[in-house]
């Protein structure tokens, strides 16, 4: 774990973008996968539209629209490129803005109060749904097309199953804290798992298999949170505010998700984070085939041809080393044969002016001599 983002050396800040005639606070704001479009979430409960086009000056007004307007503060914003869908949570409920039809529709009816958040999901064997987080450590899993609430799943009891861990400090004696008033807030996805914190609580879920498999309780009060690929940022702090980047522990997670023999999520996670370690993917492959053979499951032909690509491709990579190891072996031994050339014929010229010089030496004493001998 990094600790302090922060104390990074820091460069110049650039604006790149600024929202016009905006004095709410931002609550959230997500970005378009292209670029092209920031949503952004306000104190106020309304939703801008911002388009940034593709290319941005070095400091840009931008003419952002009014998309929404919630009943309360914005707690997150999640943006789905499958559906074309943004999810906005409020403190009172959420609502799924649909760009194709051009219309708007909440998530299940019953009411909330508090910093809720949701997000798209894609539950293994089910399909895409909104997730939206729900007071006492409960889950919706809602339709996507009409909002309506197919599940709600509880766990109530997950935290007293695992015990929980230390992302900043090293020590092993982890003080477990008061539990019983610990909700879900906003909902993040790594690993077909989501992410979620409360105060000072950070919780790694398992939707899939209706449990917490990680939680974290050694942080100051979490005041926001980001996922970048495999990469987690977490701004946290109570009287000084830090950022620290934090790396899951991606290989124990698929050792866990392998031993109950679900082909289909670990060829998802191998693949989207592009595991090329072959003991472990083997390790695995074992592991999942005593629960369920592949060749009764397609997402395990799918894993061994993932496998064998990454084979192919580590063997290319290793010929190419090999290649690379030989031709600097070969230009070396060439710069050891010039130089050694060179040095051979720096002592045959050496050897040469040496006999010169010794041939002019006698024929100097030579001549001394002749001339002493006729005086």
């Amino acid at each position: 774990m990094e600790h302090n983002v922060l104390e990074r050396p820091k460069q110049k800040e650039k604006i790149r973008f600024k929202i016009a005639d905006q004095k709410v606070p931002v609550t959230d704001m997500v970005w378009t996968p292209d670029d092209l479009r920031l949503f952004s979430g306000h104190e106020d409960g309304s939703i801008l539209l911002s388009p940034i086009g593709s290319r941005v000056r070095s400091f840009f007004t931008g003419k952002s629209e009014l998309l929404f307007k919630c009943d309360s503060r914005v707690v997150q914003l999640d943006f789905s490129v499958e559906s074309n869908q943004l999810l906005a949570s409020s403190l009172t409920k959420t609502i799924a803005i649909n760009f194709v039809k051009q219309g708007a529709l909440q998530v299940g009816t019953k009411p909330r109060d508090g910093m809720y958040g949701g997000c798209h999901f894609k539950f293994c064997g089910l399909g895409n749904f909104y997730v939206v987080s729900r007071p006492g450590r409960r889950l919706w899993r809602a339709d996507m097309i009409t909002g309506a609430v197919k599940q709600t799943l509880n766990f109530k009891t997950s935290l007293t199953n695992t015990a929980p861990t230390n992302l900043v400090t090293k020590s092993t004696d982890v003080q477990a804290p008061k539990i019983k008033n610990v909700n879900f807030s906003k909902l993040l996805i790594f690993a077909e798992c989501l992410v979620s914190w409360a105060d000072h609580i950070l919780l790694l879920i398992d939707v899939d298999h209706k449990e917490i498999v990680q939680w974290h309780c050694d942080l100051d009060r979490i005041l926001d949170f980001a996922i970048y690929d495999q990469h987690a940022f977490v701004m946290y702090g109570d009287q000084e505010t830090r950022v620290s980047k934090i790396d899951f522990d991606l290989n124990a997670f698929l050792d866990r998700i392998s031993e109950t023999g679900d082909w289909q999520r670990c060829f998802t996670i191998v693949e989207k984070y592009n595991v090329e370690q072959i003991e472990l993917l083997e390790n695995w492959a074992s592991k999942l085939e005593i629960k369920k053979p592949q060749q009764e499951d397609a997402y395990g032909k799918k894993y061994a041809e993932y496998v064998d690509k990454i084979k192919k491709k580590l063997e290319e990579e290793e010929r190419k080393r090999l290649e690379e190891e030989e031709r600097i072996r070969k230009k070396k031994e060439e710069e050891e044969r010039l130089l050694k050339e060179q040095e051979e014929k720096l002592l045959k010229e050496q050897e040469r002016l040496q006999r010169l010089i010794q041939e002019e030496t006698e024929r100097r004493e030579r001549e001394m001599r002749e001339k002493e001998i006729s005086c």
